[in-house]
């Protein structure tokens, strides 16, 4: 995050004090797609109707669903420790997805290869706060 100055006008310097406008960088994640790419379609169709709608009604629906889970969603992430135990916890508050990658799928290989997507999203604030389960 950023908080830029302000400069105080002076008649010799402008002197710098503290802005009023926090600025949040975007938060990326990257995640693999599951088998029947349900996530992936997920996020798909929640951008979809929020930017280029086929019909009307896909913002509609979107725009009537209960908080948290139309427009903006809040959205937890759950850091873990070295033992790979729940350490902490970030929440993004009415967050919503600004950009989805494709994906690459390959026919031609012998083994399970697991498909990776990236998703960015705009929020405005977050919290950190130690895990306390749940």
């Amino acid at each position: 995050m950023s908080l830029p100055p302000v400069d105080f006008a002076n008649p010799l310097v402008g002197i710098p004090l503290h802005g009023d406008h926090i600025t949040f960088e975007r938060f990326t994640i990257q995640f693999k797609v599951d088998e029947d790419i349900k996530n992936y379609v997920e996020l798909h169709n929640w951008m979809r109707g929020l930017g280029w709608p086929n019909e009307s009604k896909e913002f509609a629906n979107l725009n009537s669903q209960p908080l948290g889970f139309g427009l903006y969603s809040d959205a937890e992430l759950i850091v873990l420790n070295s033992k790979h135990r729940p350490n902490f916890k970030v929440t993004f508050i009415d967050a919503f997805p600004i950009e989805l990658s494709g994906f690459q799928m390959e026919v031609d290989v012998d083994d399970i290869v697991y498909i990776d997507a990236t998703a960015t999203f705009a929020y405005t604030s977050y919290n950190l706060e130690p895990y306390r389960g749940g």
